[in-house]
């Protein structure tokens, strides 16, 4: 008796996948017809007359997003594309323009740029199956611009932002910092560890406590801000005369020739903008009484020549004098009058009125005598 021979395993497989996609075939031939309708997109007629369908195949294979076929049909229609980009751009304008008009805005704006970069990179996607070219992701997130509004504001400590109900702030570790953000309040802490080999450390992992508090301010208008920090948000209207602006140092108040920059701890203060001015009253006095002690000055110095040997007398080294000369483009053969020296002395002032003192003593004794000793003007 003959035995009938076992299936070729692909042919197994053939009929196990059409069955699976709904075939009720027996034949090896009825088997491939049905496959090759599918893979073909015709019609085919089975041994048991069963008539797979277009309807049927597309129930069969996976469906596209409505994202992905909208942007097909944009690569394959040119005017469906002009209204599908356009739409792509608007879309982009305001993801990258988000409302920024309160300190609540900004907040949602700075908390939102995952999300907006998520979608840039997605629209970009998008553009590339439509206009048949290369998805440039990297480029997508460059497109999409930092959130600028609003101005940090800085001058608290650990202790005034946790009685403002900052919550998590750990300060342990000399390398621990904390810093204003646009932000929610959060940190970023990360316990110490070391890694061992055979049973000797071999590297340590610093501990990381980097504590982040909400705290910026937002100029409405020139006498009028808002300012939030952490979920406290006021906002200060100042006197007549007063404005906010803002310098490479920051947020400031300012009134004429007079200036205060201001500080969290200021800005939630009880009646912050009556102690503010009157701060800015109280070094505007300061200020006029050293102008005042600065003119004697310069009145008394003035007639008097400076020259580096005046300042070594006063007992300034020569590399230093060098080097104040090498940063002001003074040179250093050469005499200066002590007015203009006192006008760009800044940190090196102390210094600057030793030399002063020096030419000054010479000076009185030169006249006092009547002549001038070339060697206490010159060094070799």
């Amino acid at each position: 008796m003959k035995t009938q021979n076992p299936l070729h395993p692909v042919l197994v497989r053939a009929q196990a996948r059409a069955a699976m996609l709904g075939s009720t075939a027996t034949t090896s031939r009825g088997i491939l017809r049905y496959l090759r309708g599918l893979r073909l997109g015709t019609p085919a007629v089975f041994g048991s007359g069963q008539l797979v369908t277009r309807r049927k195949r597309e129930a069969v294979r996976p469906q596209l997003p409505q994202a992905d076929m909208d942007a097909r049909r944009a690569r394959d229609d040119a005017k469906f594309r002009g209204k599908y980009l356009a739409g792509l751009r608007r879309e982009e304008k305001r993801i990258c323009n988000p409302p920024v008009r309160t300190c609540a805005e900004i907040t949602a704006a700075m908390q939102g740029y995952p999300e907006r970069a998520r979608r840039m990179i997605e629209i970009a996607r998008l553009r590339a199956i439509a206009t048949r070219k290369t998805h440039q992701p990297e480029k997508a997130i460059l497109d999409l611009p930092k959130v600028l509004a609003g101005l940090l504001v800085r001058g608290f400590d650990a202790n005034f932002a946790r009685k403002h109900g900052v919550p998590g702030i750990v300060m342990t570790g000399k390398d621990a910092t904390l810093m204003a953000t646009r932000k929610n309040s959060f940190g970023f802490h990360r316990e110490g560890e070391t890694e061992w080999k055979h049973g000797t450390p071999v590297s340590y992992t610093r501990v990381q406590h980097d504590n982040y508090v909400r705290s910026f301010g937002l100029i409405l208008s020139p006498d009028t801000l808002e300012f939030a920090f952490h979920e406290t948000e006021k906002t200060l209207k100042l006197p007549a005369g007063y404005t906010w602006d803002v310098d490479a140092k920051g947020l400031r108040v300012v009134c004429g020739a007079d200036d205060y920059h201001v500080t969290a701890p200021d800005l939630l203060a009880e009646k912050a903008e009556a102690k503010i001015v009157e701060k800015i009253r109280a070094n505007a006095e300061k200020r006029a009484l050293f102008r005042a002690q600065y003119a004697a000055e310069l009145a008394e110095v003035e007639g008097v020549s400076v020259c580096l040997a005046d300042a070594l007398r006063a007992g300034n080294c020569r590399a230093g004098c060098e080097a104040f000369a090498e940063r002001h483009h003074l040179d250093p053969r050469r005499h200066f009058s002590a007015p203009e020296l006192l006008s760009i002395a800044n940190g090196d002032a102390s210094r600057v009125r030793l030399a002063i003192t020096a030419a000054r003593l010479r000076t009185d004794r030169e006249l006092a005598q009547g002549f001038s000793v070339l060697a206490e003007h010159f060094v070799a």
